[in-house]
């Protein structure tokens, strides 16, 4: 925990994922999960046109 002018800022866990896509394949599926204030990232990349679909259970 650090202090921030007059906030308290937590130092929560932050977890990275970089999404790949496996040659000839248009999707991928990725799971994880979180607890409290923890945050996951999914770092990916597209090119014009393509669409993504999120999903959260």
């Amino acid at each position: 925990m650090f202090y921030v002018g007059e906030y308290t800022v937590c130092s929560d866990r932050v977890v990275t994922h970089q999404v790949h896509f496996k040659k000839g394949m248009n999707g991928a599926t990725m799971k994880a999960s979180v607890k409290g204030y923890d945050t996951v990232q999914y770092k990916l990349g597209a090119k014009a046109g393509q669409k993504m679909h999120v999903s959260i259970d």
